[in-house]
């Protein structure tokens, strides 16, 4: 008997043995079979199934969101549905107690048909035994919820022929708004901006899904279990606030069109982070009736290396004062001009008997005095003073995030363009190129004190709203010169607004500090002077830096040339926006200005209006508002408001609002916008009063 029970475990485990090995066996050769279809039977199971008219294509995912520091849409993928019909799916009674009330549906939703040419078409390819049918195009999804309660079409795609197919259609819901710096990406896959910097993040995944080919030649999407759905892209949060962007392009654009200049920037950047809250670059233009508009086309503060002219001798005096400790009370001789061989540096004023302290030169941007000192401090060793100036950066690029950052070019005695000129000329910024945004950068170090940072456009990467990256500030040098050097530095910046080429702030609330630069534009290697840019750069609140900033004018044909009288000006109206924007900067309740003007405010959000009002220390007449809207009137130097009611079933009157706020009213009333030009609007097409019409395109004039 135990012999017996012996023989039963053997043979039990044999066939275990024999099971085991078997299915090891026919899973190998299933494994195999798998890896020799993907890997060499592929090609021709996908030809084959093209010649069956079967075909798997990509689902395109999702675009990610781009969002303001605040979280405002700034570029966002607005889902969109194709809606088509199987004609082939309804059953007779079903298609034809209904098609006339289908028929009926479809014309009052999309109103480019009449129900009767719906009905027609409706009939023609139950007839023709369509399988696939294309109803409409793009369509939201509130009005695909909509049709899916339509007659027929409410039995979906086994019993009513329904089919739908998701697409994605980017916006901008602040249209012009930043746009070249939002960016874009084309099919094939170029592009600007942060869309095309973060691309690889923001794209997703595609998915795969089965289409069938009909006779027709179009592809019908098949509903399969073995449909791979795509990933959504992440989420860019960047550093812009949409209401300083609004200031700084509103801001530009008023000064452009005032000066008729060719192009110009502004780029105001957070002193300690580097977070870069506004960047404009706007290009003139001409409309088909050869009114001047301005639009963004190219990022001049990114990708243009221009001779920064008088903004460069802040280095220069750096390099001075690190090298020779000089005290800037030190007095030299100018003169109105000063000869360096073949060529001649010129002033345009004259300071009392031409004996200026070292201060003053700087103040008053004498080129006579500045170029005189580097060369006579750095005469013979022009190698020293370009050392200073890789030791502050100036040679290198910033690494920004965006694309076409340009290169600075720094000429050096090994340069075969170098001459005996070259040193006095670049003392004062000019054989030399540098892009607006690298200059911030070094003066942003000046009022950082010592400390310089790369400009950042993006704060955080997000998904599902959970971040995922976040962007920390990056110090490029913790120090570019010593901490003497920086505090005479700082004493220089504000010597220029109290007292030098920069006057016209030194009225403003708060203290400012900063540099002009007005520059000749070189054309085939000379100078022309009827061509300049006109620069300013600077930070305020100068005793404790929040802001730094830099304005660029190129080629001013109105009103002049002087940076002082073009670029200043734009930085005033800039900062003063902002200050009176930020209650933190405004401590004291200070007015924004010594003039008795009410801000510009028009009309918006009554709230938003009041506290900024206030903040700015205007003194409030009389409010009267019980609405969200409100209206900014002036009597005398007093502010008052008066509230706005904006109807719900017809277009509201929107003139005097800002874009932001205007394209918030239009737009939660299903109304698209299309905006031209920046500012304020002015006026609106539809008219006031006109029926609200789902999906209406109003267009915005703003000024």
């Amino acid at each position: 008997m135990k012999r017996k029970a012996t023989n039963s475990r053997d043979t039990i485990f044999l066939r275990a043995i024999l099971v085991y090995f078997v299915s090891l066996l026919l899973g190998a050769s299933i494994l195999a079979k798998a890896i020799h279809i993907q890997l060499v039977e592929k090609e021709s199971l996908m030809e084959k199934a093209e010649k069956q008219n079967f075909r798997l294509m990509n689902i395109k995912p999702l675009r990610g969101t781009i969002f303001s520091e605040d979280k405002k849409f700034l570029a966002i993928s607005i889902p969109v549905f194709d809606v088509s019909m199987d004609f082939t799916v309804p059953s007779d009674t079903l298609f034809n107690n209904n098609v006339g009330a289908l028929a009926k549906s479809l014309a009052g939703l999309f109103g480019d048909k009449t129900a009767q040419q719906y009905k027609r078409i409706l009939i023609r390819q139950r007839k023709k035994k369509r399988e696939y049918y294309r109803l409409v195009r793009h369509i939201t999804y509130p009005q695909l919820k909509k049709l899916k309660t339509f007659p027929i079409l409410k039995y979906g795609r086994y019993k009513g022929g329904l089919i739908v197919e998701r697409f994605s259609k980017r916006k901008k819901p602040y249209q012009l708004l930043a746009e070249r710096t939002i960016g874009y990406v084309n099919e094939d896959h170029l592009g600007a901006g942060i869309e095309y910097a973060f691309d690889s993040v923001l794209k997703g995944i595609n998915g795969r899904k089965m289409m069938q080919r009909l006779a027709s030649g179009s592809w019908k999407p098949m509903y399969d279990d073995n449909d791979i759905e795509p990933v959504n892209g992440k989420d860019i949060i960047t550093g812009i606030d949409v209401e300083m962007q609004d200031v700084a392009e509103n801001s530009l654009y008023h000064y452009l069109k005032k000066f008729d200049a060719e192009w110009g920037c502004a780029v105001l950047m957070e002193v300690k982070t580097g977070y870069v809250k506004a960047i404009a670059n706007l290009q003139r233009g001409f409309t088909k009736k050869g009114d001047t508009v301005y639009h963004e086309a190219y990022n001049y503060a990114n990708g243009t290396g221009i001779e920064p002219g008088s903004t460069f001798k802040l280095a220069s005096f750096l390099a001075l004062l690190e090298e020779a400790h000089l005290n800037l009370d030190d007095t030299i001789k100018v003169g109105y001009n000063v000869r360096y061989y073949d060529k001649t540096i010129h002033d345009d004023h004259l300071l009392r008997d031409g004996r200026i302290s070292l201060r003053e030169v700087f103040e008053h941007s004498s080129n006579v005095g500045t170029s005189k000192l580097v060369t006579q401090y750095f005469k013979g060793k022009a190698s020293k003073y370009i050392d200073y100036l890789r030791q502050f950066g100036l040679d290198q690029k910033l690494g920004l995030e965006l694309a076409g950052e340009a290169q600075p070019y720094i000429k050096d005695p090994t340069d075969k363009t170098w001459s005996a000129v070259s040193l006095p000329y670049m003392s004062i910024g000019y054989e030399l190129k540098i892009a607006p945004i690298q200059i911030l950068a070094f003066y942003n170090a000046i009022a950082n004190k010592g400390k310089k940072v790369k400009p950042l456009f993006v704060e955080s990467i997000e998904e599902a709203g959970v971040p995922v990256e976040r962007f920390e500030p990056q110090v490029l040098n913790d120090r570019i010169c010593s901490e003497e050097t920086v505090e005479l530095a700082q004493s220089l910046l504000e010597g220029v607004v109290m007292r030098g080429t920069a006057k016209l702030l030194r009225h403003a609330p708060f203290k400012a500090a900063g540099k002009t630069g007005t520059a000749q534009i070189a054309a085939k290697g000379n100078y022309d002077n009827r061509n300049y840019n006109a620069s300013f750069v600077g930070y305020f609140p100068a005793d404790n830096p929040k802001y730094s900033c830099i304005v660029v004018v190129n080629r001013p044909r109105k009103v002049g040339y002087y940076a002082s009288e073009i670029a200043v000006p734009v930085f005033k109206d800039i900062a003063l926006k902002v200050y009176a924007m930020q209650p933190s900067l405004n401590q004291k309740g200070n007015p924004v200005s010594k003039d008795p003007k009410v801000p510009p405010f028009y009309v918006g959000d009554y709230q938003q209006v009041k506290d900024v009002i206030e903040y700015a220390g205007y003194p409030i007449d009389s409010i009267s508002v019980q609405t969200d809207w409100t209206v900014v009137m002036q009597n005398g130097d007093k502010a008052v408001l008066r509230g706005r009611r904006l109807p719900s079933k017809t277009i509201p009157n929107v003139k005097g609002m800002g874009a932001r706020d205007a394209v918030y009213v239009l737009s939660n009333l299903g109304l698209q916008v299309k905006l031209n030009g920046v500012g304020h609007v002015r006026r609106q097409n539809p008219v006031t009063g006109s029926p609200v019409v789902a999906g209406e395109v109003v267009e915005l004039s703003l000024e």
